[in-house]
């Protein structure tokens, strides 16, 4: 019987597995990139295009969130294991914490359903058609969580604002804001990527705002963090953060999405 040690970032297969579990954790455990051909990288061979989301020679670790697929696997090639989930709950230390919608919001079935197993299941893909509220949602599951500090991490200004007025009105705590130049930090803080990424590489001098555009389209409108203090004071905060949510998260295997949320190691 092998172990699978749970992390909050990733998670490890202690014991041995055979030759072929491990060629089946790498092909399950990966995808090909849209369009890689055309990368220079591929056309030169020095790359096949594929991402490798399970790493055999990083003590057979992956990302928790592939839990189940890894479950999969072993259960098909009958491996007995068991877990050792070395997370720390967080405590609940905002217990007043109050969750008021506007007297004109009506909740849906749906809505309350998808509460309960987001508090169930504690991390996973909100998955919530457009217009279905997928803000109020999250806004009462930070409500129901009652900790903190959490983050709410979104790709833009205009979508910061816009979650920053949800939350604000709904939850009974001031609600902080972190980016276009702001940086009020509160017990739960709507926070740009792009300026999460800047924070957390403000002492790197190798890092290359370049490297992490995605293409022409990415446009960062980004006034950049006014101090280094500021900037400390926020790569503290993403580091001791205990929940967070990311909006837009078809987004998250961009470079710059994974190293912001891979950061925040105390993310229960």
């Amino acid at each position: 019987m092998v172990k699978i040690v749970i992390g909050n970032i990733t998670s490890k297969i202690i014991g041995h597995l055979p030759s072929e579990v491990h060629e089946s954790l790498s092909e399950r455990l990966s995808y090909k990139v849209a369009n890689s051909r055309h990368m220079p990288k591929v056309k030169s061979g020095q790359w096949d295009g594929v991402i490798r989301l399970y790493w055999k020679h990083k003590g057979q670790s992956f990302y928790t969130g592939l839990m189940a697929l890894v479950r999969e696997v072993l259960q098909l090639h009958k491996i007995a294991y068991e877990f050792v989930d070395q997370r720390e709950v967080p405590a609940q230390n905002m217990p007043e914490l109050k969750f008021t919608p506007n007297p004109k919001y009506q909740e849906r079935d749906y809505q309350q359903f998808t509460i309960d197993r987001m508090m169930k299941f504690t991390r996973g893909v909100e998955s919530v058609a457009t217009g279905g509220g997928k803000t109020l949602i999250t806004t009462e599951v930070i409500s129901r969580i009652k900790t903190y500090p959490f983050l709410f991490f979104v790709l833009t200004k205009d979508l910061m604002q816009q979650a920053y007025d949800v939350l604000s009105t709904s939850l009974n705590t001031p609600i902080g804001m972190i980016g276009d130049g702001k940086c009020d930090i509160q017990k739960i803080t709507v926070c740009t990527i792009q300026t999460a990424i800047m924070a957390i590489n403000a002492q790197n001098s190798k890092f290359k705002i370049d490297d992490y555009i995605f293409d022409d389209e990415d446009k960062w409108d980004e006034k950049g963090i006014a101090s280094a203090e500021k900037a400390d004071k926020i790569r503290k905060l993403i580091r001791l953060a205990r929940g967070l949510y990311f909006d837009e998260t078809h987004h998250a295997a961009a470079n710059t999405c994974k190293a912001v949320l891979t950061y925040a190691t105390n993310a229960y």
